[in-house]
């Protein structure tokens, strides 16, 4: 039997697209209401991961597989689709923070520098302006976008690796 081409890459990349801009009218709606950003509602973006690999990895095993995948081909399948979402989350952080409200990096420091007073109040000054220093070079766009990034493409590295476990089946026999 002639074993068919999976097209798993476009797939991933629809559910990706789909779960990232999730992610963004999330974080938009956050914004929108004036959420804070330590919220617990924040967390919900990781819940929309979560459902996103699930959902594409289900789909791409019923529809594409004949309800067989190996656990290996289930994580490429999630790892891809949060791949993909990571990317046009950081885009968007990246724009968000460079053109539509860039004093929220302000804000940011503003924050930092409170929660290093509140931490340690005998700090001194020097030693707060090298804090404030540090933390303003990885406050920029750039620097945002990138550690979002990372940051979702090792949660989407765990959640593959766990959803995995429980989408493999293999060698399921189909019913004639």
């Amino acid at each position: 039997m002639e074993e068919k081409k999976v097209p798993y890459g476009k797939m991933s990349l629809y559910y990706g697209l789909v779960v990232g801009g999730l992610m963004i009218l999330l974080s938009l709606i956050l914004y929108i209401f004036d959420v804070e950003r330590e919220s617990y509602l924040t967390s919900i973006q990781y819940l929309i991961l979560l459902g996103g690999i699930i959902w594409g990895a289900k789909t791409y095993r019923d529809l594409y597989l004949d309800g067989n995948i190996t656990y290996g081909k289930s994580f490429s399948v999630g790892f891809m689709i949060g791949l993909f979402a990571s990317i046009i989350s950081s885009i968007y952080l990246f724009l968000f923070f460079q053109y539509f409200d860039p004093g929220m990096l302000t804000e940011i420091l503003n924050s930092a520098e409170q929660k290093i007073l509140e931490t340690n109040p005998n700090i001194s000054d020097a030693d707060l302006e090298m804090a404030l220093k540090i933390s303003a070079k990885f406050s920029t766009p750039v620097m945002i976008a990138v550690w979002a990034f990372v940051a979702n493409v090792i949660v989407s590295v765990i959640i593959s690796l766990i959803v995995s476990i429980f989408i493999k089946k293999d060698n399921v026999q189909t019913q004639i």
